[in-house]
């Protein structure tokens, strides 16, 4: 076993959840606009968490064409070392799939600030009618 323990333990984790495609599937999934059934965020979030380090890329490069003699974690993560830029890719792929939810939530949010603003503006203009009436300007 390359990796530590920690890192092998949770990347067989998320390793257990996957078809056999493993770190391929991951490629077709960085790749697409939407978020994959069987590949959700919150598995991405994890090998964000547990990504190749710097020293990671440069120990599993000495071992990528002896992949089929790797533990089935370290194979694992010897193919995320061959996606280029992961961690950019995994924070923007996530970004992209968050978006629309953010935008909802956004919009209930000024959609309320919106409500309260023109309740609290009516009732503004109603209390200064009723203040003008009763000490006629």
């Amino acid at each position: 076993m390359l990796l530590d323990a920690t890192r092998a333990r949770n990347l067989g984790i998320i390793l257990t959840g996957l078809k056999a495609e493993g770190a391929r599937h991951i490629r077709e999934v960085i790749n697409s606009v939407s978020e994959d059934e069987y590949f959700p965020a919150e598995k991405l979030t994890t090998i964000r968490r547990y990504q190749p380090t710097t020293d990671d890329i440069e120990l599993f490069k000495l071992y990528s064409d002896k992949k089929s003699t790797l533990d089935p974690v370290d194979r694992f993560m010897c193919e995320l070392c061959e996606i280029e830029c992961i961690g950019t890719r995994l924070d923007f792929i996530l970004l992209l799939w968050d978006f629309p939810r953010q935008l909802a939530c956004n919009h209930e949010v000024s959609t309320c600030i919106k409500h309260n603003f023109d309740h609290n503006l009516g009732t503004s203009k109603w209390y200064l009618f009723q203040y003008s009436v009763t000490y006629k300007f």
